[in-house]
């Protein structure tokens, strides 16, 4: 959303089209700044001014660009001559042509094979730098490959990375890393060679996330007694109809986790696939949508828990402690079990879907019923 959002100011003439397929011909002259939406954009002429594009299928770009291209495009491919930088996001991009500033791309795969005259940041799955850059490389990649010149550093966070026989580096390069790169002989690199360890999960992070589990499972802790105190009927109907159908509603579950995540995989599929119009919409809809949907998925995960864990303290033990010490003993023992391995990822897969899975068949039903 970063780059899609780093276009200029609001420009003193533009050009706003839309529509499937947008072509500037050769020989077409655009003077001012260019917004396009479309499914196809080809420019093959002159912008002037900025493109600002969101193309839902492939930009391709085999003519001139005086000032920026920026936006989102599914398949890009710059081979022609832009005089600003490039920021663009999306999945399969290629920059093969000469360009005058910077590069920020946001995609799975990445080609830079063409001549940049700034730095190029580029945050992949994969990278393949076979071209001339005329300062830093950096960024965050899986698997990266520097075949080509850079004239300062480079300074990456990556999985692997390969520096082929045609690198000219001319300053540092450093990396971040679990394995060692695979340097070629033939390779040039006119600073030092830097290794370092990959960063520690920052401890911000993991205290919000420690602060976060643990309101959770004080909201799970309060819904289980409130259950057990007041409405004991809709929870033992729950366990009653866990322990006869299981299959069915785990089936239930990841019905009702397909629906809740709707306001997120819809859009994509939309992008994907879409006309710019159903892509714009789809967006809208998502986004008005993405915040009940997180809130119902919340409240049914916590609610349907519940049924969830006390079947499971019954099935796994005949060791009884009244209905409050039985629920507080099951959920303390399913905490200790999440930080086993492989265990914890199990049970974190099927607890969310059977909670649903109960919360969408039983709560609308019984939840009214007092005992």
């Amino acid at each position: 959303m970063a780059l899609l959002l780093t276009a200029a100011g609001a420009p003193e003439a533009l050009q706003a089209v839309s529509g499937d397929i947008y072509i500037v011909p050769e020989e077409e002259v655009v003077g001012e700044n260019l917004y396009v939406s479309a499914s196809v954009v080809r420019i093959h002429g002159t912008v002037e001014g900025d493109l600002v594009v969101l193309a839902t299928s492939r930009l391709q770009v085999t003519g001139a660009v005086e000032g920026d291209v920026v936006g989102f495009a599914r398949t890009a491919s710059i081979k022609g001559a832009v005089g600003g930088s490039v920021r663009l996001a999306g999945v399969d991009l290629e920059v093969s042509g000469e360009v005058g500033d910077e590069v920020a791309v946001l995609a799975r795969d990445v080609v830079l094979g063409g001549e940049i005259g700034g730095d190029a940041l580029v945050w992949a799955m994969r990278l393949l730098a076979e071209g001339g850059l005329g300062r830093d490389l950096g960024g965050r990649t899986l698997w990266a490959t520097i075949d080509g010149s850079v004239g300062r550093d480079v300074e990456m966070t990556v999985d692997h990375l390969r520096v082929g026989p045609v690198a000219a580096i001319s300053g540092d390069l450093g990396y971040r890393s679990a394995d060692e790169a695979e340097i070629d002989p033939g390779a040039s690199i006119g600073g030092t060679l830097v290794r370092r360890a990959p960063l520690a999960p920052d401890l911000w992070l993991r205290a919000g996330r420690l602060l976060g589990g643990l309101v959770v499972f004080l909201l799970f802790i309060a819904m289980g007694l409130m259950a057990i105190r007041f409405r004991p009927g809709w929870l033992y109907a729950c366990v009653e109809r866990v322990r006869r159908r299981p299959v069915g509603i785990v089936i239930r579950g990841i019905v009702a986790l397909l629906i809740l995540t709707l306001p997120v995989t819809v859009p994509v599929l939309a992008i994907w696939a879409g006309p710019p119009g159903v892509v714009t919409a789809a967006v809208t809809a998502g986004l008005v949508s993405l915040v009940p949907a997180l809130l119902a998925f919340l409240l049914a995960f916590i609610a349907g828990s519940v049924p969830v864990i006390v079947w499971a303290w019954g099935l796994v033990t005949r060791f009884r402690m009244g209905p409050y010490g039985s629920f507080l003993a099951a959920a303390l023992l399913f905490v200790i079990l999440l930080q086993v391995p492989y265990v914890g990822g199990v049970l974190a897969t099927v607890l969310p879907v059977m909670a649903l899975g109960v919360a969408f068949r039983n709560l609308p039903q019984r939840w009214r019923r007092v005992s």
